[in-house]
């Protein structure tokens, strides 16, 4: 029987990120797709807005998973969690898989305009489940809040970065920094046993971005699926959102999503 990848995160109803662009990633690597979810983003009187799952409702879905495909599972990518309970929830859910199948860890800090304190509970609670990951796939934000610094902006300070990182989270870090950086080249950085790896491809003049992160991080949980290795899994995620990007959907006639293709299509 096919085994089966999990995506843990939210829903985006306009179809850009979140568990809709890791599932149809997922199935381009052979398995089959599973989802729970952490919140609904969508619109309202013209504002994105986003809808958190209620933590019973949360946890009914993981508990779903845990009873009927615990066996099956050969990956696990999670993203944007809603609060600290759901932190802790997954954080839970994943012991028994720490060490034998890949955990994919996407730290999506869309912290909302609320209280510092707030957003210093959430990295708090954060600190245990990234601790656990196979590899991290922050941005350059991201990155940053994790370390409490400021966006750097040359080659060799974001570098550094994703080796300080590796250091404090003890496992592989992709950084994905894309078209920030200066040059013709989307660089990304694989920080991997005390290695930096430079993985680039032409930056592409195309605004059908929405979603790549989350593209990259579930081919990456793919491709580890599928037995490759850290650096290969990385090489192969980078290729695979490239490609995702230059057959992308629009939305708007300004922007617009990834579109991940199948085998066959």
């Amino acid at each position: 029987m096919k085994r089966c990848l999990l995506t843990i995160g939210g829903l985006d109803v306009l179809g850009g990120g979140g568990i809709g662009t890791d599932m149809k990633t997922m199935e381009h690597y052979g398995f089959f797709s599973l989802s729970v979810i952490s919140l609904v983003a969508g619109i309202e009187q013209g504002e994105f807005v986003f809808h958190e799952m209620d933590i019973a409702t949360f946890e009914m879905q993981l508990a779903t998973i845990a009873q009927n495909f615990q066996n099956r599972l050969a990956g696990i990518k999670i993203g944007l969690l809603a609060n600290p309970e759901q932190i802790k929830a997954v954080y839970q859910f994943c012991q028994p898989f720490i060490g034998k199948i890949p955990i994919v860890i996407d730290p999506v800090l869309a912290f909302k305009e609320t209280l510092q304190q707030a957003n210093q509970d959430y990295l708090a609670a954060l600190q245990p489940l990234l601790a656990i990951a196979t590899i991290l796939t922050p941005n350059l934000p991201e990155a940053c809040l994790l370390l409490d610094e400021k966006i750097p902006d040359d080659l060799d300070s974001v570098q550094n970065l994703a080796q300080r990182l590796q250091a404090r989270f003890q496992c592989a870090v992709y950084l994905k920094v894309g078209a920030r950086l200066s040059g013709n080249q989307a660089v990304d950085f694989l920080a991997l046993d005390d290695v930096v790896h430079v993985l680039q491809a032409p930056k592409i003049k195309q605004a059908t971005i929405n979603g790549a992160g989350c593209c990259l991080s579930s081919a990456l949980c793919g491709a580890l699926a599928q037995n490759h290795s850290l650096l290969g899994a990385s090489q192969e995620a980078k290729k695979y959102v490239y490609q995702a990007i230059q057959s992308g959907f629009f939305v708007t006639e300004e922007s617009g999503n990834v579109w991940p293709q199948i085998k066959g299509n």
